[in-house]
């Protein structure tokens, strides 16, 4: 949520600039973060923000740029 919370403090910036790829590269571990949360928490009501943020930036880029904590909390770990 501490992505969703950053994101939502800087989007006039965000949606200002996005087209200019230096500009965003500082915000692009938020965002792949949030819709590799989204994704595996089936938020369905991030589905709007996912589609636009993916059609936008490359959508193969999500595990390169996604905070590895979240990745590590959110992969199932098989218990004995």
């Amino acid at each position: 949520m501490s992505c969703a919370v950053s994101l939502k403090g800087h989007a006039l910036y965000l949606a200002d600039n996005q087209d200019k790829p230096e500009k965003m590269e500082p915000w692009l571990p938020f965002i792949y973060s949030l819709i590799y949360g989204a994704d595996h928490l089936g938020l369905s009501s991030l589905n709007e923000f996912k589609s636009v943020m993916k059609s936008l930036n490359d959508p193969i880029a999500v595990p390169k740029y996604t905070n590895a904590e979240i990745v590590q909390l959110l992969s199932p770990s098989p218990t004995p």
